[in-house]
């Protein structure tokens, strides 16, 4: 007959694990590499964000000083829809190409 002494629970298994458990050491390399190429796209993506992100701004803050808040509102608002008409358009030719 086993000793149920012996035999832990899940939860005490899992505290002990938790605890006991080893710190990895810091000084060795991670499996992953990061090389030169993948911080080139990184800085990619973030100069492009920015460059969208200020041409944004600069189309938002002409809209408002030009027509105050309801004109910036309404060009948000057109580029809203376009972005959804042009995204839906691209959807439906997916589907239908899809469906053939």
């Amino acid at each position: 007959m086993p000793d149920r002494l012996s035999r832990r629970s899940g939860v005490e298994d899992h505290v002990t694990r938790r605890v006991f458990r080893t710190a990895p050491d810091l000084r060795e390399g991670s499996e992953m590499k990061a090389g030169w190429k993948t911080w080139l796209v990184v800085a990619g993506w973030v100069i492009g964000a920015v460059i969208v992100v200020e041409g944004f701004f600069l189309l938002f803050g002409w809209a408002w000083y030009s027509w105050g808040f309801f004109g910036a509102f309404l060009v948000i608002c057109v580029l809203a829809l376009a972005w959804a008409y042009f995204y839906d358009r691209r959807r439906a030719n997916r589907r239908k190409r899809l469906a053939a």
